[in-house]
């Protein structure tokens, strides 16, 4: 059902769910006001853990596991399994990617290190007007406490540690999000007739806003764009589910072999400003993958619709 790719074939009308689709995008978008405003109202102190103590550091990685399981992936498919008329076969994961796309995807996860790190290092040194100073203090307390909380999965700096921290980091997060924000919001947005562009980006919107990481907020909205592109070119969430993995799997590894979470080989440790050409260049590069991924796929579907209509 390459309705990404072709915006004029309408969905399967005689699919008969159970609820009407501006009915199933309300429950999604409430659902995720709902765990917005639950991670708002967390404490302003930092978590205090016995670093010391690997139990309780291992305890703390499986109850995140367990955490984005519970938030993304379970409402998902109880949503699918209750709404849907083709059930769990609503999220695209039995099908496995065309090996192209995913090299496309994995270049343009290389390609986008410089516009990252570039809009990051801008976005952290952000500063809101002085009547909203007070809107900037919790924006920043929210920042620390959720710093402070990824370091303590770093503290222990051994090889095994490092692949825990790829599971939980990389993997987990990376299927999680992709499973809710690109395979379950994104996709009831583009069914509910929204331009899919505008789906995209809204999309990469809330994604980088439910963080609630105000000083990195930019460079998570161009990455969750990213991602929405790579879904709705491939019409396969394990393109951005990878890809997503890989970008958060390359901060672990980074962090294992320098001994700090903060490394980054593009700007020393933010010694170093990014050259505006740089991230310019980058966000080129990764615009012609998009594009050539674009047409790679529409090629494919074109070639098998006359392969149909030939028979």
């Amino acid at each position: 059902m390459e309705y990404v790719l072709l915006p004029k074939l309408k969905l399967m009308d005689s699919l008969q769910h159970r609820a009407p689709l501006w009915a199933q995008l309300f429950i999604a978008i409430f659902y995720l006001a709902l765990i917005t405003v639950a991670s708002s109202m967390g404490g302003n102190a930092s978590p205090e853990f016995d670093l010391t103590n690997p139990s309780l550091l291992l305890m703390l990685k499986i109850g995140q596991v367990i955490l984005v399981t519970i938030t993304f992936i379970v409402p998902v498919m109880l949503f699918s399994y209750v709404m849907r008329a083709e059930k769990l076969a609503f999220l695209p994961l039995k099908k496995m990617p065309n090996w192209r796309a995913l090299i496309v995807a994995l270049t343009i996860c290389l390609f986008a290190l410089p516009l990252v790190s570039g809009t990051a290092q801008w976005n952290a040194n952000m500063h809101l007007p002085s009547f909203m100073s007070g809107i900037e203090s919790w924006m920043r307390v929210k920042e620390n406490i959720a710093g402070e909380t990824i370091k303590v999965f770093f503290v222990n700096n051994t090889l095994g540690n490092m692949f825990i921290n790829l599971f939980v980091i990389a993997f987990m997060a990376g299927l999680s999000e992709e499973i809710f924000f690109r395979g379950f919001l994104q996709r009831l947005f583009i069914e509910n007739k929204m331009n899919k562009h505008i789906a995209v980006w809204l999309t990469a919107i809330l994604f980088s806003a439910i963080h609630l990481q105000f000083f990195g907020f930019i460079p998570r909205v161009l990455l969750g764009a990213v991602l929405g592109y790579l879904y709705v070119f491939t019409n396969n969430l394990w393109v951005p589910i990878i890809a997503h993995t890989v970008n958060n799997g390359f901060a672990v590894v980074m962090a294992y072999l320098t001994g700090s979470m903060e490394s980054d080989p593009l700007t020393k440790n933010g010694q170093e400003t990014i050259s505006p050409m740089l991230v310019l260049s980058s966000a080129l590069l990764i615009t012609i993958q998009l594009v050539f991924l674009y047409r790679i796929q529409r090629k494919k579907l074109s070639d098998l619709i006359d392969t149909i209509e030939s028979k």
